[in-house]
């Protein structure tokens, strides 16, 4: 396995356990925020597990491109990933959003949705994972 596959598969870990911990302390913009940030550093170490060299912040830009490559279908997936990129910018960035700080802006209803966004997109790169390890990909 790359290197780069384990450091940011390690990182993505780290921001998913920190969305959680945002979640259960009602920092719910912050959750947001760690749950996008998750998914996208879990999406850079499926990419470079194949051989990709991924690039930006957009899930679902970076989800589509492992599906592409590996010919898979993942619709739910995709509309998890586009969720989650919308909290890129509107929960870290007061200008973001319209009248309101990211931390005023969010619910806990918004937090839970992305955390368990995160959370599926997670168990389908486990699952991922493993057939890449075991030569089953692709």
């Amino acid at each position: 396995m790359r290197i780069e596959t384990k450091i940011w598969m390690e990182e993505a870990e780290w921001d998913l356990e920190n969305a959680k911990i945002m979640l259960e302390k009602n920092r719910w913009s912050t959750c947001a925020y760690h749950a996008h940030q998750a998914v996208e550093k879990l999406l850079k170490a499926l990419l470079y597990a194949i051989g990709k060299t991924p690039w930006g912040h957009v899930n679902s830009v970076l989800l589509a491109e492992y599906l592409e490559t590996t010919n898979k279908t993942e619709n739910d997936l995709v509309d998890c990933a586009r969720d989650l990129d919308r909290h890129y910018i509107a929960s870290k960035y007061p200008s973001g959003s319209i009248d309101l700080a990211p931390h005023k802006l969010y619910t806990r209803k918004a937090a839970v949705e992305t955390f368990d966004c995160a959370k599926k997109i997670f168990e389908f790169a486990k699952k991922e994972f493993e057939s890449i390890t075991s030569g089953n990909n692709r």
